[in-house]
């Protein structure tokens, strides 16, 4: 059967999954060529990151400096003031 099937090839291929588990807990993602060296029993080769790299950016995007609104020096700046409907 199917069931079958599947459990033979994982048992069979124990070692590779062994193999790619421990790559993927290294790295947390994998190439496929990186993946074809681990089963070639070669580590994966990633270039070295820069200490700017490895640190997590921020989830808040980067915008420009605000403009001054332009006016009249004596002008108030801001938004109108909310009139009910």
């Amino acid at each position: 059967t199917g069931m079958d099937d599947a459990r033979r090839i994982m048992t069979e291929s124990r070692e590779d999954w062994e193999k790619i588990a421990t790559g993927l807990l290294e790295y947390e993602t994998l190439t496929g060529e990186e993946i074809t060296d681990l089963l070639d029993g070669k580590p994966p080769t990633r270039p070295d990151l820069s200490e700017e790299e490895l640190s997590p950016g921020s989830a808040v995007p980067v915008i420009g400096k605000r403009r001054k609104p332009k006016g009249d020096a004596g002008e108030a700046t801001g938004d109108p003031e909310p009139n009910p409907a």
